[in-house]
Order: structure tokens, then C-alpha cells, then sequence
């Protein structure tokens, strides 16, 4: 995929050189897009935001800098819930092409919101296992280089919820510090390689928190 800017065979450690990888997201002004630009010079990535859906996904991951380019993974937004429904691959590809997710809130404020996917069990070995991880508004932890701002509610850290409660705990998998600069909407920073497809529910997973909060 053109997106897949780690590497292909996935690791259960940060020890990566190339880890971190930040993408400096800009949300145009009058666009109904957002730009994630990976910090290593790679190709940009598109996510279309479609304001209306009519049953079409509320955001779209392109794997390219445009919208010709293919679709890595989609974000439904529940009406009347703070609940959304991932799909990593292309729904207008055969009926088995995607595989779906939920990412549900975990308390009644609304500032953490949990969601899972299969990746490389904590234990050695190569074995897949069912992994559980917690999106937290954070106030404190920030992008490398940046600093969250009081004026802004869309900062947060992925932390993996290891007993399934919604609390989460350990290293900081991921990061996302917003920029209220006009056509920015922030930079996301992701801490650990576990693969393409742990990069792409990373990305539309926290680009659902920040548009479910921006549409508020």
C-alpha cells in the first residue's frame, strides 16, 4: 500500500529506528479533507470528510495523496452515539475486503474511547492475539516539539488496555497534539511499529475523535 510507511513485518517493541513517525495533519479551510503528511518525506495521505453521508463513511483513508488513491480504511459515526464503526479496507471492493471494528466510548465524559484489532500477541512466539487499546484526552502528554494548548479539548494518547477496563496503561503508543492554527487541524506521532494496518486504524481512529468533536 502507498501509505505503509512502516515496515512490513510487524514488531511488538518500539525499538524501531524508525520510530517515532509523526504526520503533521492540516484540515484546509472551505475543504472537506484532511492532508496527513508523514514526517519521513512520504507520500501524503488523503482522508476525505464527507459532512452528509447518506450511509457512506463519514471519513474516508486514502492510501495516496488523493482521492484516486486506493481506500486503506473508513470511520462510520453513529448517529446519536459517541460510538463509531471502523473498517480497514474498501467497502466498495468485494463483501469480505473489510474487516470491521467498533471503537467505543469508555466513560460518560467522553474522554476515552477503547477499540481493538488482532496484532502479534505480548508474548514471543508470532502467535496473533486480540489487542485492546484506550484513546485518552490527555492534557500533558504532547507530539514531540509541540505543547497542548488549554484552548483545545482534541489532544490525546493511546495507551493499550491490557485489562479490557477503558483505564489503559504503559508506554504511550501514540499521540495526537492539535494545532488551532487556521487550515491545521494537528500532528499525529506514532511511537511503535506494528504494522501498516495498526497505522491505519491508529490514524482514522484518532481523525474520528477529532472530527466527532469538531462537528460538536
Amino acid at each position: 500500500m502507498p501509505h505503509r510507511l512502516s515496515s512490513s513485518t510487524a514488531s511488538s517493541s518500539s525499538s524501531s529506528s524508525s520510530m517515532p513517525r509523526i504526520f503533521k495533519i492540516d484540515r484546509p479551510l472551505f475543504k472537506h479533507r484532511y492532508d496527513a503528511h508523514p514526517s519521513d518525506g512520504g507520500a501524503s495521505l488523503y482522508v476525505h470528510n464527507r459532512p452528509i453521508t447518506n450511509n457512506l463513511p463519514d471519513l474516508t483513508l486514502h492510501g495516496g495523496p488523493d482521492a484516486a488513491s486506493p481506500v486503506v480504511a473508513v470511520c462510520h459515526m453513529l448517529h446519536f452515539s459517541q460510538n463509531f464503526k471502523i473498517g480497514l479496507g474498501d467497502p466498495s471492493a468485494a463483501d469480505d475486503a473489510v474487516r470491521w471494528e467498533d471503537m467505543i466510548k469508555a466513560n460518560v465524559s467522553g474522554t476515552r474511547h477503547c477499540w481493538a484489532m488482532d496484532l502479534p500477541a505480548l508474548s514471543s512466539g508470532g502467535d496473533m492475539a486480540r489487542r485492546m487499546f484506550v484513546w485518552k484526552r490527555t492534557r500533558k502528554v504532547a507530539v514531540e516539539g509541540m505543547k497542548t494548548s488549554g484552548l483545545s479539548p482534541r489532544n490525546w494518547k493511546l495507551l493499550e488496555d491490557v485489562d479490557g477496563g477503558g483505564e489503559g496503561e504503559g508506554e504511550v503508543l501514540a499521540v495526537f497534539t492539535s494545532d488551532i492554527s487556521g487550515g491545521k487541524a494537528g500532528a499525529l506521532q506514532v511511537n511503535v511499529d506494528f504494522g501498516g494496518e495498526w497505522e491505519s486504524m491508529v490514524l482514522i481512529t484518532c481523525l474520528a475523535l477529532y472530527e466527532r468533536s469538531r462537528r460538536r
